[in-house]
Order: C-alpha cells, then structure tokens, then sequence
C-alpha cells in the first residue's frame, strides 16, 4: 500500500474531540509542572553549550510536542484493536515517557539536577523508540509523531548532559 495513502486514511480517522481532551490533559500537566518546577529566568545564568536553544524555542516545541503526543495518544487509543497487548504496552510506553519528560523538567528547573535531567530525557526517548517500534505497522502517523518526540527528547538529554558538565 501506498505509504501517503495510508498515512491519509490513517489521519482521517481521528477522533478530534477525543484528540483534543488527551492534548489538553498533558497540555494543563505540563502547565502545572512549569509552574511549580521553578523560575525558568535561572537557564539564562547557566554556562551553556553553543547547541542549545534560547527559553522561548524550548516553551514553543515543547508545547507543540505536548500536543501532538495528545493526537497520537489518541491514534493508539482508536487505532489499535481493543484488548490488544500492543495497544496498552504502547499507551503505558507514551504515558511513561510523558511523565519522565515531566520530571525532566522538574529535574532541571527545580532543583538543578542537571544529569538527573539528562538521564529522564534519555529514558523517554528509549522508552518513546520502543513505542514507535511497537506501533510502526499499525498506526503510521502515530508512531512518526512518536519518532519525532523521541529526537526532541534525544536532543534535550544532549542538552542537558552538557550543561550538566559545563557547571
């Protein structure tokens, strides 16, 4: 089958209410975890590895990342068949990694425990590779979603990793 054709038939079978409720919980989790992680304004004090992005890119992808990983939660939720081992090994794998990416951010901006971060980003993106693994036969757009996140999460424990050895 035609890999565009299926990503299309794929896409059209979202349920956008359902899509939007799952992006809004882990939207208003995060919120809350930002707020009560500590003041982001102390990354800029930080000695920081010429790769790193400014504060505003991290908020912005982030947020972007967060909602997408709401739609291919969804995807797994409708997609996969409903008492299928694949389907909850894979939501429990999603679920994970969104909590780790949590307390990443917790790890980081609360209480400064930069190889701690490094270390919940690396796990989400192993467990976020094991997911798309999982998914990549059953549900096209969600396993790449998922992909795309697990890079994101790769990228931020390189981050972090070298802030960790720069201070």
């Amino acid at each position: 089958m035609n890999i565009r054709f299926r990503f299309r038939k794929e896409c059209y079978c979202i349920d956008l209410r359902r899509a939007l409720l799952f992006s809004g919980m882990i939207l208003v989790l995060g919120m809350l975890v930002r707020l009560l992680s500590g003041d982001t304004h102390a990354y800029r004090l930080l000695l920081l590895p010429r790769c790193a992005l400014g504060v505003g890119a991290y908020i912005i992808v982030g947020t972007v990342f967060y909602f997408l990983m709401g739609f291919a939660i969804e995807l797994v939720w409708s997609h996969v068949p409903c008492f299928s081992r694949v389907r909850y090994t894979s939501l429990v794998m999603c679920v994970s990694a969104m909590l780790l990416s949590y307390l990443r951010h917790f790890f980081f901006f609360g209480m400064n425990a930069f190889f701690l971060s490094s270390v919940a980003a690396i796990l989400a993106c192993v467990l976020l590779v094991l997911a798309f693994l999982r998914l990549i036969r059953l549900c096209l757009p969600c396993s790449l979603i998922i992909l795309a996140f697990a890079a994101w999460n790769a990228y931020i424990g390189f981050v972090n990793f070298c802030v960790f050895l720069l201070n």
